[in-house]
């Protein structure tokens, strides 16, 4: 069997030692003062003085003695009880439970200091702390104070009030200080700042505790104090609990945390879904940039065509509606609807002059290249001048390409390997009937690659007549 052997066991040695004399120790340490529990009697009424944790050790061989002031007092019996309780009773109780396992002794003990009173004693009230209170607090917030003291040792007899005043700090006309102002009692339902009492009853003592609800805390209450009261018949007794405003830290309280994060949260997905817009309708975006602040990327550039368009009559197309959006619908759009210069070799070149030369100038004075994929069987001049513009803006770096995807990439017959390596944001592809009204992405992206400059887009019958003609 496991015996457990109390903390006080080397009390409990000490103890034995100067009461049975066979050592010399210091009484102090006899009595065992640190360890004392307190006890209150009242003249001619009934105390118990009670051996604690006796039932733990009852399932082993023990015996218990009672000392009183270090002599044997009693013995056999878990309690002392005094029916009438006197003066001379006062003293020093301690319990000395003897356990013997194997053969060997161990001791248990514990000791209680019995003071005596006269019923008829005045008693003092307390309220428990020392000094005063400071309470940090933030305006319009609430707050609860506690007080808590000790009124007596019967419940019949001694009597004690304990309420709340705020200090009334304002000065009255005539240069005094007006009067504290008394907090009400709370009702079932606390609106405003009050405070409640709760009294509790002990075998030797009564205390009596109050809270204080501060409700909505207002620049008053940081100015003017609040003191809790108790006073009996005797004496009063009185604690202050000054409140100061609480000063902006890096800590927030629960509330304000949940409304930042719900506030980040928010803000996050706001900004996501921002950004996802401008992701979708950037080039709508770009374009009433443009127009809003009449950028014009054209001035001091000193080139003479805004795009320079090699779909020559020498590339022999094998669809004639191809043919017709290339040479027709795609110039007749760009200049007169949207303000392009465009360079179209067919109808702007003058007939005699070397080829290469003629592209290679003409190339020089366009700001973009406009390249239309479609099936076609490509002459020799025609690859002369897509090698000669594709050099210009791969290597010279002179001009940009726009490459219109009249027929899929997959279903076109050649491919210049030079034209793969193009960026892909440069290619706005041709779909059809989608692509026919002025407003279509495949119209918009056109602008958003073309260089920005002023102009008063205008739709005209022509144009439409061309539109429909080209699908």
């Amino acid at each position: 069997m496991r015996v457990i052997v109390n903390l006080n066991q080397v009390v409990d040695r000490n103890f034995q030692c100067c009461c049975e004399g066979s050592c010399k120790r210091n009484q102090d340490v006899c009595l065992g003062t640190s360890f004392l529990k307190p006890r209150v009697g009242i003249i001619g009424r009934y105390v118990e003085i009670k051996a604690d944790h006796y039932g733990k050790y009852t399932r082993t061989n023990y015996s218990i003695t009672w000392y009183k002031n270090c002599k044997v007092y009693e013995e056999k019996t878990k309690s002392l009880q005094f029916g009438s309780v006197q003066s001379s009773d006062a003293g020093i109780y301690t319990f000395v439970l003897t356990l013997t396992h194997n053969g060997q002794h161990f001791n248990v003990s514990e000791s209680t200091n019995l003071t005596v009173r006269d019923e008829t004693e005045p008693v003092k009230p307390q309220i428990k702390g020392i000094g005063n209170i400071t309470v940090y607090m933030e305006i319009g917030t609430n707050q609860t104070l506690e007080c808590e003291a000790f009124v007596g040792f019967s419940k019949n007899n001694d009597w004690a009030e304990m309420y709340w005043l705020q200090e009334n700090n304002t000065v009255s006309g005539d240069g005094t200080n007006n009067e504290d102002i008394f907090v009400d009692d709370c009702t079932e339902i606390i609106q405003s700042t009050c405070f409640k009492i709760n009294r509790k009853f002990k075998e030797d003592h009564v205390t009596i505790s109050t809270k204080l609800h501060i409700i909505n805390a207002k620049e008053e209450d940081i100015k003017n104090p609040y003191k809790c009261v108790l006073k009996n018949l005797y004496s009063t007794d009185i604690k202050y609990f000054i409140l100061m405003k609480k000063e902006q830290s890096g800590d927030i309280s629960k509330t304000m945390f949940n409304r930042y994060i719900a506030t980040i949260l928010s803000c996050s997905v706001c900004i996501v879904m921002l950004v996802i817009v401008c992701i979708l309708l950037k080039i709508e975006i770009i374009l009433l940039f443009r127009r809003l602040m009449g950028k014009d990327e054209t001035i001091g550039d000193s080139k003479e065509y805004d795009a320079y368009l090699p779909f020559l009559n020498h590339s022999l197309a094998e669809d004639d509606n191809q043919r017709q959006f290339a040479l027709i619908t795609l110039p007749t759009v760009l200049e007169e609807n949207f303000g392009y210069k465009l360079c179209v070799f067919e109808r702007d070149i003058l007939p005699g002059g070397a080829l290469a030369d003629e592209i290679n100038s003409y190339i020089d004075k366009s700001r973009r290249l406009i390249i239309v994929l479609g099936k076609n069987q490509t002459s020799d001049n025609a690859l002369y001048e897509l090698e000669a513009g594709l050099h210009k803006a791969m290597v010279e770096r002179k001009i940009k390409i726009i490459v219109i995807e009249y027929t899929p990439q997959r279903e076109l017959n050649v491919l210049l390997e030079s034209l793969q390596l193009l960026n892909t944001n440069n290619r706005v592809i041709w779909r059809g009937s989608k692509s026919h009204p002025l407003n279509s992405r495949f119209w918009k992206k056109i602008q958003y690659l073309m260089p920005a400059k002023p102009s008063k887009p205008k739709t005209s019958l022509k144009t439409m007549l061309l539109l429909d003609s080209s699908n």
